[in-house]
């Protein structure tokens, strides 16, 4: 689910970029960022961009570089905060089940003990 979440959000960045720069802009961001190999290196830079807001590291050498662009970080960011709330909730439940299946084996080896 995350890194279907992530690949998403970074075509969706890609898009958004396209969609609010002229390509002569894209074309200095992506030389800014040392990208010359074509879509995939693109795609890495998106990539890893996403990854930056999902984990909140923020490197802050990529960043929303207009209205559009900003807006999109924001929407992905409270995204992202909920994703990692439902995947601690889901992980939280699997301890949870996990502990109480030792906790009923433990009281029922004590049983035949005594």
């Amino acid at each position: 689910v995350l890194a279907s979440s992530i690949h998403i959000f970074a075509c969706a960045f890609w898009r958004v970029k396209s969609e609010t720069m002229s390509d002569e802009q894209i074309d200095d961001f992506l030389a800014s960022k040392g990208v010359t190999q074509g879509m995939a290196d693109a795609y890495v830079t998106c990539l890893y961009f996403i990854c930056t807001i999902f984990t909140t590291v923020g490197f802050g050498d990529i960043s929303g570089e207009n209205m559009a662009e900003r807006v999109f970080c924001i929407i992905t960011m409270c995204t992202a905060a909920c994703l990692f709330g439902i995947i601690l909730s889901e992980l939280q439940q699997i301890f949870a089940v996990s502990n109480a299946r030792s906790r009923a084996l433990d009281d029922h080896m004590e049983s035949m003990l005594l």
